[in-house]
């Protein structure tokens, strides 16, 4: 009798350690951190992509896609290697394979929710403060095609140290290009490219149309807001300016109207500009299935501190990489035509006048039957990476 009572005071003291064992992953201790740090900047309420991951709700219904997404690398979207690699870089987190592991057991157990964890941790993001105001539209948001608009910018000289795109639609914008223009023939070269479509502004895919217009700054979806370096802004010349809106695909047909502020100083400590690096003389062989390019070009320009990097090609492309003689600067190992991004590095490199880069891009030709060549246009491809510069 004493025996089976031993036993049973044996059985009901491993039932109580059991009680405090980890019972796997929570949605509040595991996978809303990680969510925030790698997702949130386009999955957030308003974000590009459309579908906000930021309640347990939400995540536990897209988890199983989500997590398909994430083996296969089609997720995060994204050219820009982050993972510390190559340079260093401001903005999403890498999603690392223990945050997949993570979220795999997450869904094995059922996809628990959890105690909530700090819920007043979150800060509120700073003010922002409008130079100039832009709207646009309505746009059909499943039209996908690029709209350029002209608009009249600050008359004065100024220098841009934020942009925010916004749209009554998320994912209705994909993408938004600035380009100053330089003089009065330019000017007359978007009017006329206005006159001629019926829509507002006119259709432009690739190029703006106006060979005088110069690329000044770029917003992509990653977040709402982009904010440059402090003490940095770009420079702008003053008067008309292009804005070039890539219109996203979105599931349901809806009308959408776009937004685009400016915020402008009229002093910085650092003045930036858009400097490219540019393999011009590209030229594929057809049918294909890999084609590499590289070359070697001397930076042209002063010694430059570089602030960030925004990398470009068309839709051949599938891998890009910058490099110094003594570092990486920037690497896109999967290419994703309709995902451009400019990202900021952490800590500014600083490159001497006239070092060699080393420029490399990798294509796929197998649906042509001729030669590609450096163009603008669609059938064209490029080879670039536009340095966010200011001289060292």
């Amino acid at each position: 009798m004493v025996r089976r009572h031993d036993r049973l005071f044996a059985v009901i003291a491993l039932m109580l350690m059991g009680v405090g064992c980890d019972s796997g992953p929570t949605y509040h201790q595991d996978i809303a951190p990680f969510v925030a740090a790698s997702c949130l900047s386009c999955h957030d309420v308003d974000g590009a992509s459309g579908l906000p991951l930021t309640t347990w709700p939400e995540v536990r219904a897209a988890a199983p896609a989500a997590l398909a997404a994430l083996r296969s690398g089609r997720m995060p979207a994204g050219n820009i290697d982050r993972s510390g690699e190559c340079a260093t870089f401001t903005g999403p987190e890498p999603v690392h394979t223990e945050d997949i592991e993570s979220l795999a057991r997450w869904v094995e157990a059922g996809s628990v929710e959890g105690a909530v964890v700090d819920p007043e941790s979150a800060v509120a993001p700073p003010p922002f403060s409008v130079g100039q105001h832009f709207e646009f539209g309505p746009f059909q948001s499943d039209e996908g095609e690029h709209r350029c608009t002209l608009v009249e910018g600050d008359p004065d000289p100024s220098f841009l140290t934020a942009l925010r795109v916004e749209s009554s639609s998320p994912g209705a914008v994909h993408h938004m290009m600035l380009f100053t223009l330089q003089t009065t023939a330019d000017v007359a070269s978007a009017l006329t490219l206005d006159a001629a479509d019926d829509a507002p502004g006119w259709a432009c895919e690739g190029p703006t149309g106006v060979s005088g217009a110069s690329l000044a700054a770029v917003w992509t979806p990653g977040s709402p807001v982009v904010t440059f370096p402090d003490g940095t802004g770009l420079a702008l010349a003053g008067g008309a300016m292009i804005v070039q809106l890539h219109l996203g695909r979105a599931s349901v047909r809806t009308e959408a109207t776009v937004t685009v502020d400016l915020t402008l100083a009229t002093c910085v400590a650092h003045s930036l500009s858009l400097i490219p690096i540019a393999a011009t003389g590209l030229s594929l062989p057809p049918g294909k299935p890999v084609v590499h390019w590289t070359e070697t070009l001397p930076l042209p320009a002063p010694d430059l501190d570089v602030y960030g990097v925004f990398p470009h090609m068309h839709a051949m492309g599938s891998a890009l990489s910058l490099r110094s003689p003594d570092e990486c600067l920037v690497q896109a190992p999967r290419w994703d035509y309709g995902w451009q991004e400019l990202a900021f590095y952490e800590q500014p490199v600083s490159l001497a006048s006239g070092v060699p880069l080393e420029l490399a891009c990798q294509y796929s030709t197998l649906d042509t039957d001729e030669p590609t060549v450096w163009g603008e246009s669609a059938t064209d491809e490029m080879c670039m990476v536009f340095l966010l510069a200011g001289e060292g």
